[in-house]
């Protein structure tokens, strides 16, 4: 017991100390990306088949930390609650976070660690492929297209552009998703899915249809693109989860995947 009183404050000292000379390394941002991370989450009226049905996305954008404001000609305004309608059918959507690139987060150093742990975990668990503590790339599962249902359509917009990474994975096998990575929206055009207005088109070759789980990568997006996600409206749960992971591509790694 006694050597107990003498370790402790030792022990207590030396932390202290410690803090002092290095705590700038261990409370320190880890990386020069940014990541904006953020929910949105959709409730589905009447007129839905699958009401009273919700929708929970989970989305990680890894970007450059440039100042994406600077990038695009009129910054959209991704942050807001609204009511809204698509093909006759209502829903309410909420939001929680930073989703419109004004804001980001750099995880210290410590809890960079400890979210990289438990990433390798997720990704030992579900077969992604893991070379990013923040934007696990999912496996290709691809599923039976639920036929002429209607579709729930999210745009979830990018902060970087350049060439992208990008994951996304529903937990409703019953639901594959469509994606479709797409230049910016028009603004004024009328609501279409999260966003204030229609997106345009496809970049050639990064579209993907009837997935449960996927991952692909996109060039030549200019700023204001994002990924369109198409939900079919036969959700099989009372909460359907589907998981965004998209990562700005550094330079040194922009050319073709392996």
């Amino acid at each position: 017991m006694r050597a107990l009183y003498a370790v402790a404050p030792a022990a207590a000292v030396a932390l202290i100390m410690a803090n002092a000379l290095y705590g700038h390394a261990v409370f320190g941002a880890s990386h020069p990306e940014a990541i904006s991370k953020y929910s949105v989450y959709v409730h589905l009226r009447d007129g839905w088949a699958s009401h009273p049905g919700s929708l929970l996305f989970e989305v990680t954008d890894v970007w450059g930390g440039r100042d994406a404001r600077a990038h695009h000609e009129a910054p959209p305004e991704h942050n807001y609650n609204r009511v809204g309608s698509m093909g006759g059918r209502g829903f309410v959507e909420l939001r929680h976070g930073f989703s419109d690139c004004g804001a980001d987060w750099q995880p210290i150093l410590y809890r960079y660690g400890l979210d990289a742990i438990r990433n390798a975990y997720e990704a030992a668990a579900s077969g992604a492929r893991w070379d990013h503590p923040y934007a696990l790339m999912y496996p290709d599962v691809p599923a039976a297209r639920a036929g002429g249902a209607p579709r729930y359509v999210q745009f979830v917009p990018v902060c970087g552009e350049g060439s992208y990474e990008y994951s996304v994975r529903t937990d409703d096998p019953s639901a594959p998703v469509d994606v479709s990575f797409v230049h910016g929206t028009r603004p004024g055009s009328g609501p279409a899915g999260g966003g204030p207005g229609v997106p345009g088109g496809a970049y050639e070759g990064c579209s993907a249809e009837s997935h449960v789980s996927l991952s692909r990568r996109c060039g030549g997006i200019a700023a204001g693109g994002g990924l369109l996600i198409s939900v079919p409206d036969v959700l099989d749960r009372t909460l359907t989860k589907i998981t965004v992971n998209l990562r700005e591509v550094p330079p040194e790694r922009a050319g073709p995947p392996a």
